[in-house]
C-alpha cells in the first residue's frame, strides 16, 4: 500500500497533514473515499499500527471494505502546523471541515467520516455547525451545519460521548491530564505524548495509560507500538477543555455552548460503534446523552462485547467488528 501526504490549508499560513493510502493491486473502483479522524495524541499509525503483522483498520478498510482511505492530522499532530493556543473548538471550526472539503473535492464526491474518541468528538461538532460567532463566542449555527454536511455522504463515530457521562475512571483522568496544563507560556502549549507519558510514569500512574484499552485483546507488540508509534501530541487548550468537561457536565465550546446540544443539527445518516469494556465511552451513557441526541433520522447504534476503547485498533482478529458498521455507512450513505 503507497501511503502520500497531501496537504489542506484551513489558512494561508497553516496547512495540515492528510495521508493517502493507494492500494496498486486495487482490483476495483473504491467504493467511496473515507476521512479517518485519530483520538486525543494520536497519529495515523492509530489506525495503521502494525501493517506488516496485518494491525491496520485503514488498510482493512481499503482491501476488505474497498474505500479509499484518507487520514487526518489535526493541528500540532505530526507534520501539521500548530497555531498557538488551540483548542478543540478550533479543531471542529477548522481543521475538519477543512479536510473534508479538501477530500470531497479531490474525490469530486461526498465522503464517510469516522471519528474515533476525540475524534469522533470533534467531528460531531464540526457537523453540529460549530462556527465563531460574535465576541468569540463559540455556538453552533444549523445553516453551517448544514453547508458542511452537504461533503459528508454518512458519518460514524467510534468510541466518543461528548456527553463524557459514565467516565469510570473520572478521578484518575483529571489527575493526569491536570499535570500538564500549569504553567504552560504561549510558546510551550504544545503538549507532546512523549512528554505526558513519563511525567505519568515518574509519578507511578502508568495503570491510567492500560484504561485505553482491554490488555487480554492485545500484545506487547501491539502496546509498544501504541506508546511509541501511534502518540504524538496535543495542546493546553484541548487539555483544559477536557478537564472543565469531566468535571462538569460535558464538553462545551468557549461560548459556553454544550457539544451535545448542537448535535440536533447533524440530519446525515450517522451511526454509532461502542465498546464493552470502555472507558472512556461507557455504552448505556453514550447512547442516552450523546447517540440520541443527534437529530438524523437516519441513524445506528452497534455495540461491540469483550472490546475496550482501542482494542479494533490493535488486534488485526478484531479489525472485523467494524464490518456491520463499515457496512451501514457506506448503504446508508447511498441511500439518500
Amino acid at each position: 500500500v503507497d501511503t502520500r501526504e497531501v496537504g489542506a490549508k484551513p489558512s494561508p499560513n497553516c496547512t495540515l497533514e492528510v495521508l493517502e493510502y493507494n492500494g496498486p493491486d486495487r482490483a476495483q473502483v473504491p467504493t467511496a473515499p473515507v476521512l479517518l479522524i485519530p483520538g486525543l495524541f494520536q497519529n495515523y499509525r492509530a489506525f495503521d499500527l502494525i501493517p506488516e503483522q496485518g494491525i491496520s483498520v485503514a488498510r482493512y478498510l481499503e482491501t476488505q471494505k474497498n474505500l479509499h482511505v484518507y487520514i487526518l492530522h489535526i493541528r500540532g499532530v505530526n507534520g501539521s502546523c500548530y497555531p498557538l493556543k488551540s483548542n478543540l473548538d478550533d479543531i471542529s471550526i477548522d481543521d475538519i471541515p477543512t479536510a473534508i472539503n479538501f477530500v470531497y473535492r479531490r474525490e469530486g464526491t461526498p465522503i464517510i467520516a469516522m471519528g474515533h474518541s476525540q475524534g469522533g468528538m470533534t467531528l460531531q461538532a464540526a457537523l453540529s455547525g460549530l462556527t465563531r460567532c460574535d465576541r468569540n463566542d463559540n455556538c453552533f449555527s444549523p445553516a453551517i451545519a448544514a453547508g458542511r454536511q452537504r461533503g459528508v455522504r454518512s458519518a460514524g463515530i467510534l468510541a466518543a460521548n461528548s456527553a463524557l457521562s459514565g467516565l469510570s475512571t473520572k478521578l484518575e483522568v483529571i489527575a493526569w491530564l491536570d499535570l500538564f496544563i500549569p504553567n504552560f507560556s504561549s510558546e510551550r502549549d504544545r503538549v507532546t505524548a512523549e512528554a505526558t507519558i513519563w511525567k505519568i510514569r515518574d509519578r507511578g500512574e502508568a495503570k491510567i495509560l492500560q484504561t485505553a484499552y482491554h490488555v487480554p485483546n492485545t500484545t506487547f507488540e501491539s502496546r509498544r507500538a501504541f506508546f511509541e508509534d501511534s502518540l504524538s501530541a496535543s495542546s493546553s487548550g484541548v487539555l483544559n477543555q477536557f478537564v472543565r468537561a469531566i468535571r462538569g457536565f460535558g464538553l462545551t465550546s468557549t461560548g459556553g455552548h454544550k457539544y451535545v446540544k448542537g448535535l440536533k443539527n447533524i440530519s446525515i445518516p450517522t451511526s454509532e460503534m461502542v465498546f464493552e469494556y470502555d472507558s472512556f465511552a461507557n455504552p448505556d451513557t453514550t447512547e442516552k446523552h450523546n447517540f440520541a441526541r443527534i437529530g438524523s433520522s437516519q441513524k445506528a447504534y452497534f455495540r461491540v462485547l469483550g472490546q475496550g476503547h482501542l482494542d479494533f485498533t490493535m488486534n488485526a482478529s478484531l479489525h472485523d467488528s467494524l464490518s456491520p458498521f463499515v457496512d451501514w455507512l457506506v448503504a446508508a450513505g447511498f441511500s439518500r
